[in-house]
């Protein structure tokens, strides 16, 4: 048993003590036993009797979880033991310079060290807690950790950041137009105070685009594809092209291709460029489909290069000015019988026989049996014996079951569906019998 076992199970005794407390008798019973907690010198598991047993001696389990110097145990003690030392506590946690459970600490248990707390926060440098500290304590020094997080030079931080500034922005900008719209009554009677008031919102709003700007500055350098593109769609008013060249220079097909389609078109053909280049068949398919000014001939040779029988049959069946006998031969060639079904079904001009040959070299019974009951003009008798020794070699009677319901739901009254219902019928009852 290691040492997370042991612990679970003294917390599984801990409790059945508590709630049996009339069994165990006698509080000497339950004094031994914190005796013994006490003496093991743990502090997860002193933390867990002060906080379940009724009249625990919180000093001295208080006294074992300081002295542990355990994050975890100094900051649960805290905020759940009403008896609790916060401040020694506290100190266990500035000690430990961890910036988490200091931001934990001034989040969620009123201290006096809100800003010791906030000031390990910001020596870390770290953009993750930065930003949770000026996102959830009220009174952060917004800007002090702004700066933290655009240093760190960590992009989806500056974004996450400049998202909740411009929260602050788009206030400020609904404060002055609410005073602007005030009655002239009260546009005469507090017209100087009204007036400071706008100044330092105007003022407020002026360092938070600064932010923005800086913050703006680390995405684009990043190009990281994934936040230049979030920027460029959310919060940039100007200068769209800057992040435009960031997203290509990432190589990215698909946020690549998502700027071409949702924020501008300017720089289409280095966006196209990019998804050419990277022989991505779900993107070629995509750009072709999406963006109207797209050169589909290109991005159809990637497709078929590609070998894809997915995308070569989408690429056939959605694009109109498509080369269907190219992508025909791909997907004949790839032997995959659920998009030879597919294109047999949804291509006007499909060879069916061509697509039905490979279907019935597949054996597979799900799509031979499409492939028979859906296609007009299907040769019934070899999609038959294409799947017959499927059935008849068959030991899961799950299968043979859900197999007969799938003909007897869905198959037309023919003569293949008959036997082939017919044989799962006998083969069933052979089974049966062993």
């Amino acid at each position: 048993m290691n040492k997370l076992e042991k612990e679970e199970k003294v917390k599984d005794l801990i409790a059945e003590i508590e709630r049996y407390r009339h069994t165990y008798g006698n509080s000497q019973t339950i004094q031994r036993f914190e005796e013994s907690i006490l003496e093991a010198n743990n502090p997860k598991l002193s933390y867990y009797f002060a906080s379940a047993i009724q009249d625990a001696n919180i000093k001295a389990h208080a006294a074992v979880v300081i002295e542990s110097k355990d994050l975890e145990s100094n900051y649960y003690f805290a905020k759940y033991i009403p008896e609790a030392n916060i401040v020694a506590h506290a100190k266990v946690i500035l000690e430990s310079k961890d910036a988490k459970y200091n931001l934990m600490f001034a989040a969620n248990i009123s201290d006096d060290y809100g800003k010791a707390h906030e000031r390990i926060v910001l020596e870390s440098k770290d953009p993750k807690w930065n930003y949770a500290f000026a996102k959830e304590i009220v009174g952060a020094d917004i800007k002090a950790h702004a700066k933290a997080v655009i240093e760190s030079k960590n992009p989806k931080y500056n974004y996450l950041f400049a998202t909740y500034i411009l929260n602050f922005i788009n206030k400020n900008i609904n404060e002055i137009r609410k005073m602007q719209n005030d009655s002239k009554l009260k546009k005469l009677l507090y017209k100087k105070n009204m007036d400071a008031n706008i100044q330092k919102l105007q003022e407020e709003i002026k360092d938070y685009m600064a932010i923005i700007e800086a913050q703006s500055k680390v995405i684009i350098e990043s190009k990281d594809p994934i936040y230049n593109y979030n920027f460029a769609i959310y919060i940039a008013k100007e200068n769209i092209q800057a992040y435009a060249d960031a997203v290509i220079e990432s190589k990215s097909p698909e946020y690549n291709y998502y700027f071409a389609r949702d924020i501008s078109k300017e720089k289409i053909k280095e966006h196209a460029s990019v998804v050419l280049e990277s022989k991505d068949p779900e993107c070629n398919y995509d750009f072709a489909k999406d963006i109207e000014e797209s050169d589909k001939k290109a991005h159809a040779a990637a497709i078929l290069e590609s070998k894809d029988p997915e995308y070569n049959y989408l690429f056939a069946r959605d694009i109109e000015e498509s080369d269907k006998k190219a992508h025909a031969a791909v997907v004949l060639e790839s032997k995959n019988p659920v998009y030879n079904y597919y294109f047999a079904r949804d291509i006007e001009g499909a060879d069916k026989e061509a697509h039905a040959a490979v279907i019935i070299e597949s054996k597979s019974s799900e799509w031979n049996f499409e492939f028979a009951s859906s296609i007009q003009g299907a040769n019934i008798e070899a999609h038959y014996e294409a799947i017959k020794d499927n059935i008849k070699n068959s030991n899961d009677k799950k299968y043979l079951s859900s197999l007969k319901q799938f003909y007897t739901q869905y198959a037309r009254d023919n003569d293949y569906t008959k036997k082939i219902k017919q044989l799962i019928k006998d083969v069933s009852i052979k089974k049966s019998s062993k």
